[in-house]
């Protein structure tokens, strides 16, 4: 793909002429992802909004992207590379984090892409709203090899909520995907200020993003789908792998901080999302010899349940303590039939 190059003084004269646009800067870490980089960059340079710098970060890759982060950067200025050793998605992002130099920002998975209006839809709701801290658009998902093509993105205002309102969307199974992953999002670079993601382990997100709506005070939520995430073999989702055990922990992290910092309705409504979250990751590993840990952290946690004031939340909980088994035909068929 052809990218458009833009030098700095192209840049500096567009921000002059629109009055002084702020500065959106996106983070893009980079691991050995050379068949898909190219795409991914090529879908920031062409935003709409251009008042952007890129921070590709090269987290020890060993495929030639490194190289090609370089190749990239010499053909627009307002791309930066960064070379490291490797330490995993959340130690890059937070690299990228402590050296950006934009008003807000964005992170994107480098085998992923964005639309076209992907920084302008998300900025656009910061200009009447001077309380708002996170704008949220939605996504689509894609298969490795698919055939994609852009869904229209003409429909669909902004809902503004409160902090409140997006943590407790955080614990409902269809909306807690779109508000939990960091990417598909513009945060204001101040709410970032001593909140890192957690090096080391994977389902960052999980244990990140709650921490930035809570100290959030209004967000912008759009079913816009702008964000276009890859799912490809050989990537940190998809199937269950060990290091998914991470997910549990952060989980449970997360729901002392509701029981600590929310009203007691939010809280119960996340303990029953997390046991929920955690029985489905035990059906999920099926065949990897982790079922016994997982159950064993299941029922571990599940004594919260018993505290729990809704009694079909009890039931579930009960029910999968019990017999998960049986449970995990009950969900097959809620799946494949509702």
């Amino acid at each position: 793909m052809e990218l458009l190059l833009m030098s700095k003084s192209d840049i500096s004269s567009e921000a002059a002429t629109v009055g002084m646009e702020p500065l959106v800067s996106v983070v893009v870490p980079v691991y050995n992802v050379r068949d898909y980089l190219e795409e991914c960059v090529c879908s920031l340079v062409k935003q709409t909004y251009s008042n952007i710098e890129v921070l590709l970060i090269d987290d020890g890759s060993t495929d030639g992207s490194g190289d090609l982060c370089d190749s990239l950067a010499n053909k627009d200025d307002r791309i930066s590379t960064f070379h490291k050793t490797n330490g995993g998605l959340s130690d890059a992002r937070n690299y990228g984090i402590d050296r950006l130099t934009g008003d807000f920002v964005a992170f994107v998975d480098s085998d992923d892409f964005v639309h076209p209006n992907y920084v302008e839809r998300l900025l656009e709701p910061f200009f009447s709203d001077d309380e708002l801290d996170i704008s949220v658009c939605s996504y689509s998902l894609f298969e490795d090899g698919q055939l994609f093509e852009l869904p229209d993105t003409t429909n669909g205002g902004y809902e503004t909520i409160t902090s409140k309102e997006a943590l407790s969307r955080l614990c409902e199974p269809h909306r807690s995907m779109q508000l939990e992953i960091a990417c598909s999002k513009l945060f204001k670079k101040s709410l970032l200020h001593g909140i890192r993601f957690p090096v080391g382990k994977v389902h960052e997100d999980t244990a990140t993003t709650y921490k930035l709506y809570y100290a959030a005070r209004h967000i912008a939520v759009s079913e816009a789908k702008l964000y276009y995430y890859r799912q490809r073999a050989g990537s940190i989702t998809g199937k269950f792998r060990p290091s998914n055990m991470d997910m549990i922990g952060n989980l449970i992290e997360r729901d002392q901080f509701y029981r600590s910092n929310l009203p007691r309705d939010i809280s119960e409504k996340h303990t029953a999302f997390a046991l929920n979250a955690i029985i489905r990751l035990y059906y999920s590993a099926e065949g990897s010899g982790y079922e016994n840990s997982i159950l064993k952290a299941y029922r571990s946690f599940y004594k919260r349940a018993s505290k729990l004031t809704s009694f079909q939340q009890r039931l579930r909980a009960y029910l999968q303590y019990r017999v998960p088994g049986l449970c995990r035909v009950l969900f097959t068929l809620k799946d494949r039939f509702c």
